[in-house]
């Protein structure tokens, strides 16, 4: 039985599919300082979980200011 907590979460394939995505983004350098969410990055570079979704579990993407986490409003 599934936990229903867990139920609609991201597999670590998913978590590996943004970091391959990343790795051949040759513009990567425009993300550092950023906290990245694998939903949002499953949007922008099209890739999806094992079952074919993109969950979002995150609250918002964001960048690191002044040591502190700042989410940016959606655009």
């Amino acid at each position: 039985m599934t936990e229903p907590t867990f139920a609609k979460s991201e597999t670590p394939f998913y978590i590996g599919r943004a970091v391959v995505a990343l790795a051949a983004d040759p513009k990567i350098m425009l993300k550092t300082g950023h906290a990245l969410s694998t939903g949002y990055l499953a949007r922008e570079y099209g890739f999806t979980d094992m079952d074919g979704t993109q969950p979002i579990w995150y609250v918002g993407e964001g960048v690191f200011h002044k040591g502190n986490f700042v989410v940016q409003e959606s655009q």
